[in-house]
């Protein structure tokens, strides 16, 4: 009965896989076979085969960005510049808000200490954000995809 109690731990750990038809050759045999002389774990798969519609509750909720992973995939060049504007964005203001974090600082000597390389960064990244938006809402454009 221990030997069946530890078969049913490690089927029931297989199930999904089982399921799902990914699991190896040698796993499928073992929970066919295992399958085959125990009711509690065929009772399992079948609740698996039941519990595939409660997914199906949320499509309507991921409607919007599975429409938006498609748009990017049949898109390359626009996938590729909303990537762009979106990292350059993120990093233009990234820059000017440690900018404005780390501060300026006068020493005893009367010096200036600012990171000043943050400026150029900053305006950099916004000059590039600026590009592929544009680039990417022209391609929409052309497309008529907006």
């Amino acid at each position: 009965m221990t030997n069946m109690t530890a078969d049913c731990a490690v089927v029931t750990d297989l199930l999904p896989l089982y399921y799902d038809r990914v699991c190896s050759p040698q796993s499928r045999a073992l929970v066919e076979a295992h399958l085959a002389g125990c009711a509690s774990c065929r009772g399992a798969l079948a609740a698996l085969g039941q519990n595939v519609g409660v997914e199906s509750d949320h499509r309507e909720e991921a409607a919007p960005m599975r429409a938006l992973a498609s748009l990017l995939r049949r898109n390359r060049w626009l996938a590729f510049f909303v990537g762009a504007f979106v990292v350059a964005l993120v990093g233009s203001i990234a820059s000017a808000v440690t900018f404005r974090l780390i501060g300026a600082t006068v020493d005893a000597e009367g010096i200036l200490n600012e990171p000043f390389f943050l400026v150029p960064i900053g305006m950099l990244l916004g000059l590039i954000a600026l590009g592929s938006g544009i680039a990417a809402v022209a391609i929409m454009v052309r497309r008529r995809i907006a």
